[in-house]
C-alpha cells in the first residue's frame, strides 16, 4: 500500500493533482468506478477495470490533498531597516589620494559608515569574505574615484585603467559588487573650502540594491540631474555647463569606453556615476586642462592647495522582505487511518476478483476440454462431468447471493447454463430449433454417406453466417442391437457429423455440444427396415 501510494505521488506532479479540473476528473472517476462495482460483470476484466480505477484515483486524490496540507506556508513581510555600510574605495588612484586621509588599518569612518581602501584583487576578497562570516548583514559597495586633471594626458588615465583593469581580472566574487563611479573637479564656487562635506555632489549616493546600469545611460543621466537644476543659481548653471564639457572629454578621449568595458568584464555592478563638485579644485593643469584648452581656448584655474577629497554619504535605510516558511504537520491519523481502510477494501475486492477469475477460468477450460472430446463413453469425460456437475450446484448459490459479498463477476449465470448444457444437451434438442436432419445410416455404421455430405454442405453456409452461434447435434440408431451398442454408435454418428462440419469450415469444435441419444425419440417405429433407417438419424439444432 505505501509502495502504491509512493508511486503513484512520483509519477504525477504536485502542480497537476492540485488543479481543480483534475480532481474533479478523478472524483467522477471514482464515483464511476465505485458504481461500476456494484454491478455485475460479463466481461472478464471489467471488474478489475472497476475496482483497479477506484483504487488507482483514490490514492491519487489521496496523495494531491496530501501533497496540499504538506504544502509550505510562505509568508512575506516588508519593512524599513537600517544596515550598516562598507565601502571599498577601488580604482588606480585610490591609494595615491586616499591613503593620506585613511589610518590604522586602511580604515575610515565617515558618519558611522567604513570605507576600505582595496588595492589589490586578494585585498578586496579578503576583507568580503571577513566581512560576510563575521558581519553577514552588512551591507558592501564600490565607490570609484576619477580626478580629470590628477595627470597629464588622457592616453595615460586610459593606459593606468587597462593596466587595473588586468590586475583585477583575477578577482572572483560569489556576486557582483555594488559599485559607483564619481567624477572630482573644480565647478562652481558654491561651497567654501572650509566646508567639512567639501563637495557638492550631483545625486545621492546610489543604494547597493539598484538596478545595474549601463555606463554611458549612468553618466547622462548624471548631466541630467545638474541640468534639472541649473535655474537655481549661477552655480548651477556653471555646473551643468562643466558637466557637460566633462561629458564631451570622456567619449572624445575614449576615457568613458575605457571605463565601460572595465565594469563590463569585471565583477563590478555599475549601479550610478556621480558629479562632484570639488570646489578648491586641482593644484596643476593635467588631462583635462589640456582638452579645455585645445577645445575652448581656455583654461580652468588652480587651487593654491590640495584639499582632501570629498566622501558621498552611503545609503543605510533599506526595504527589508522577509520570508519565512513553515511545514505543516501533513496527514492527520484519521485520515490515515481512513487512506489505509480504503486502499484495504480495494485490495481485498480485487483479491476477490481474481479468485473468481480463476476459478472461472478452470471451469471454462474443463468445458473446452469436454467440448472437444472424441471419446463420449471414456473414463475422462465421465470424471470431468461429475466435477463439472459438482460445480454447478456450487454456481447456484453463487448466482443466487448478494453480488456486494459474492460478486457476479464470475459470471456464475453464462458458466451455471454452459455445464448444464454440456452434462444436459439433450434438454437443449427442442423442435422448434431443428436446422437439418440426416438419415438413412447404415445399420451399425456411422459413415457419412455422398447424400449426408450433399445436405451438410448445404447446411454449412447457415451455420458460417454467425461468428458466436452455439449448435447442438444429436445422434440417434434404431432399435437393433443393444443399448450400450446403440449408444455408443449415436454418438459416433453425431461427432462424425461435427469433425466432417470444423474440418470443412472456419467453425471451432467448441462451437458443437455432441449428443448419443441412443434409441430415444423415434421418428418412426422400427417395425420395417425402412422406418427403422429413419431412425438412424442426426439431427443439428441452434441452441437457443
Amino acid at each position: 500500500m505505501a509502495v502504491l501510494f509512493s508511486l503513484s505521488g512520483s509519477a504525477v506532479s504536485m502542480s497537476v493533482l492540485n488543479n481543480s479540473a483534475v480532481k474533479w476528473f478523478l472524483w467522477c472517476g471514482v464515483l464511476i468506478a465505485l458504481a461500476a462495482c456494484a454491478m455485475r460483470y460479463e466481461p472478464l476484466w471489467l471488474g478489475f477495470c472497476a475496482w483497479g480505477t477506484a483504487l488507482i484515483f483514490g490514492s491519487l486524490l489521496v496523495r494531491g490533498n496530501y501533497l496540499t496540507r504538506r504544502q509550505p506556508v510562505i509568508t512575506s513581510a516588508t519593512r524599513d531597516e537600517v544596515r550598516e555600510c562598507v565601502v571599498f574605495i577601488l580604482g588606480p588612484w585610490a591609494k595615491t589620494w586616499f591613503s593620506g586621509e585613511l589610518e590604522g588599518e586602511h580604515i575610515k569612518l565617515v558618519k558611522g559608515r567604513a570605507w576600505f581602501l582595496a588595492t589589490t584583487p586578494g585585498e578586496l576578497t579578503r576583507h568580503l569574505t571577513r566581512l560576510e562570516a563575521s558581519h553577514p548583514r552588512v551591507v558592501t559597495q564600490g565607490f570609484f574615484p576619477l580626478i580629470p586633471d590628477a595627470h597629464v594626458s588622457a592616453e595615460l588615465i586610459c593606459s593606468q585603467l587597462a593596466m587595473w583593469r588586468n590586475s583585477f581580472s583575477t578577482l572572483t566574487l560569489r556576486d557582483a559588487l555594488p559599485c559607483t563611479f564619481a567624477l572630482y573637479t573644480h565647478m562652481s564656487a558654491q561651497i567654501h573650502p572650509q566646508d567639512p562635506d567639501g563637495a557638492f555632489w550631483s545625486g545621492a549616493f546610489p543604494p547597493a540594491d539598484a538596478a545595474q546600469r549601463d555606463f554611458d545611460d549612468a553618466l547622462a543621466d548624471a548631466q541630467a540631474a545638474l541640468a534639472s537644476r541649473r535655474n537655481d543659481s549661477h552655480h548651477a548653471l556653471r555646473r551643468d555647463a562643466i558637466a557637460s564639457a566633462l561629458q564631451r572629454w570622456l567619449h572624445d578621449t575614449q576615457i568613458a569606453a575605457a571605463l565601460a568595458s572595465l565594469f563590463t568584464t569585471l565583477p563590478l555592478k555599475l549601479n550610478g556615476v556621480l558629479f562632484a563638485d570639488q570646489s578648491t579644485g586641482f593644484t596643476r593643469h593635467g588631462a583635462w586642462s589640456g582638452w579645455c584648452e585645445q577645445t575652448f581656448g581656455v583654461l580652468p584655474g588652480l587651487a593654491t592647495a590640495h584639499a582632501p577629497l570629498a566622501l558621498p554619504e552611503p545609503q543605510t535605510r533599506y526595504r527589508i522582505t522577509t520570508v519565512t516558511r513553515s511545514t505543516p504537520p501533513g496527514a492527520s491519523t484519521g485520515y490515515k487511518v481512513l487512506l489505509a481502510a480504503f486502499m484495504i477494501v480495494a485490495a481485498a475486492m480485487i483479491t476477490v476478483f481474481g479468485r473468481n477469475v480463476m476459478r472461472a477460468r478452470e471451469v471454462h477450460q474443463q468445458l473446452q476440454r469436454l467440448a472437444t472430446m472424441d471419446a463420449l463413453s471414456s473414463p475422462e469425460r465421465k470424471s470431468l462431468l461429475a466435477i463439472l456437475e459438482n460445480k454447478r450446484s456450487q454456481l447456484e448459490t453463487c448466482a443466487t447471493s448478494s453480488h456486494s459479498w459474492q460478486p457476479g463477476f464470475m459470471r456464475c449465470d453464462m458458466l451455471r447454463h454452459e455445464i448444464y448444457l454440456q452434462t444436459h444437451p439433450e434438454a437443449f434438442a427442442i423442435p422448434t430449433g431443428l436446422l437439418d436432419m440426416l438419415p438413412m445410416f447404415t445399420s451399425s455404421s456411422a459413415s457419412l454417406t455422398s447424400q449426408h455430405v450433399t445436405q451438410l454442405q448445404a447446411l454449412l453456409p447457415r451455420l458460417a453466417s454467425s461468428k458466436t452461434q452455439r449448435y447442438l447435434i444429436a445422434g440417434y440408431s434404431d432399435n437393433t442391437g443393444n443399448e450400450a451398442h446403440n449408444l455408443a454408435l449415436s454418438e459416433q454418428r453425431a461427432l462424425a457429423v461435427r469433425n466432417w462440419l470444423v474440418s470443412h469450415s472456419t467453425l471451432s469444435a467448441s462451437r458443437f455440444v455432441i449428443y448419443g441419444g441412443g434409441t430415444r425419440r423415434p421418428v418412426s417405429d422400427n417395425q420395417k427396415e425402412a422406418e427403422r433407417a429413419k431412425n438412424r438419424r442426426v439431427e443439428v439444432y441452434l441452441i437457443q
